[in-house]
């Protein structure tokens, strides 16, 4: 008997899953129908998602993954990941489908034992967001306690004085306390979490290592928990890369290692970096263009990848460089758990495919031998996407992305593109209006 059919209170139990745009699902059940829900899962509409309108996809199942349950507060129910079905096959396009088939190519390929990823979370925390745009206005608003126009009590934070600032300059500990609290208590445990670097109380929350397919999944949760504990506390909570000028951009830094007996494959006694790990370095960084597409897969993101507040313009690995594309951690002592850190992502990507392309970039370098060669970052999200149209055949190669879903991804972010360039920028007026 599942611990759900032993809680006599709980009424529903919950389904959560992502859509190809990384944008979080659910669908609240009846306990009543626990039972026929595991033995043959429920249908959904799959037209009804976005790059899942194919007529063949109108009717998929969803199957749930008894393991993976916690108790939701936000919907009072047992929540559970569940994965899509075309008939009785895992439907190629589901976001965890493709991370796992990932996954297991790369153990397969290099006898690794796990994959291991540890993300960081940075968001700013606003205290009132107004934003519209119409063919004859458009303007958006941002309020923080933390700006000394708008705070109240004496206290508020200066340029240049916020990264890891102390109460009571730093005003949401306690949320980001309740926000790591539930993460742990889902299954999803927390490093820490502080105040960064931005002036109006941008925030960072790491959720420690853990296995590839439950750490993608840990992302979205945190975004979940963070979005619904800052609505309890009268906040906002936005992840949006690059959400004022001239502060720090909000990123989704990943570090990860494959792991062999306990033993972190990057590591190496004497060099501290091992071969396998500089080859693995040198697939990312090769592809890395094309992976700005997946990782940063918005117009915002590239207003954050500018080079300032530790950016990378381009590719190269450092150790202990915050503005590298890859950056070797400096404090790293034990060569057995030797990590990287790829700086790149934000959280406008779909964790599942982000984590996904980058393990399939390091698999083709292990098995090509790319040479270090520095290049630039795309500027645009167009010229991401471009890169991504010729350069994909690492992630289609082996059948773990398939072609459908580049294809909508990329017609889907041109599109995107568009509409920004489509709309005139407030500076435009303030610059040219009087030309």
């Amino acid at each position: 008997m599942h611990k759900l059919e032993r809680e006599k209170h709980i009424r529903f139990f919950d389904v959560k899953y992502p859509d190809l745009l990384g944008r979080l699902h659910h669908l609240s059940i009846p306990k009543e129908q626990w039972e026929e829900v595991i033995e043959n899962g429920i249908g959904v509409d799959g037209s009804s998602l976005p790059g899942f309108k194919v007529v063949q996809a109108g009717d998929l199942t969803i199957r749930l993954d008894p393991t993976s349950y916690f108790f939701d507060p936000f919907t009072s129910a047992y929540s559970f990941f569940g994965n899509f079905y075309l008939r009785d096959a895992p439907y190629p396009k589901d976001p965890r489908e493709i991370l796992r088939k990932a996954a297991d190519l790369v153990r397969k390929k290099t006898g690794c034992d796990r994959i291991l990823f540890l993300s960081e979370l940075e968001f700013y925390l606003l205290d009132q967001v107004k934003f519209s745009l119409d063919k004859t206005s458009g303007y958006y608003e941002l309020v923080s306690e933390e700006d000394k126009k708008v705070s109240t009590d004496g206290f508020f934070l200066t340029e240049g004085s916020a990264y890891q600032i102390a109460p009571p300059l730093d005003k949401t500990t306690l949320l980001r306390n309740e926000v790591s609290e539930l993460l742990t208590a889902f299954g999803f445990p927390v490093k820490y979490h502080h105040h960064e670097g931005g002036s109006f109380s941008q925030v960072e929350v790491e959720i420690n290592f853990l296995p590839t397919l439950k750490a993608a999944d840990g992302i979205l949760i945190g975004k979940y928990i963070t979005k619904n504990l800052a609505k309890k506390y009268g906040k906002s909570a936005t992840f949006l890369p690059k959400p004022f000028p001239f502060e720090p951009g909000s990123g989704l830094h990943l570090h990860h290692y494959l792991e062999k007996g306990r033993v972190s494959l990057f590591g190496q006694r004497r060099n501290r970096l091992s071969d396998f790990a500089r080859r693995y370095i040198a697939g990312i960084l090769y592809h890395t263009p094309a992976l700005c597409a997946l990782c940063a897969p918005s117009t915002n993101s590239y207003r954050r990848l500018s080079g300032h507040f530790e950016t990378p313009t381009k590719t190269s690995y450092q150790f202990g460089d915050r503005t590298a594309t890859i950056r070797i951690p400096g404090y790293i002592k034990d060569y057995k758990k030797m990590s990287i850190e790829y700086r790149i992502p934000d959280a406008t990507s779909n964790p599942y495919l982000a984590i996904a392309g980058i393990l399939l970039a390091g698999l083709d370098g292990i098995e090509k031998n790319f040479p270090l060669k520095e290049k630039s970052l795309p500027s645009s999200l167009k010229e991401a996407l471009e890169i991504l149209q010729e350069d994909n055949d690492f992630l289609t190669r082996n059948g773990v992305f398939p072609n459908e879903v580049i294809e909508f991804w990329i017609e889907r972010k041109k599109l995107e593109e568009e509409l920004i360039n489509e709309s005139p920028h407030p500076r435009e007026y303030e610059l040219y209006y009087n030309c």
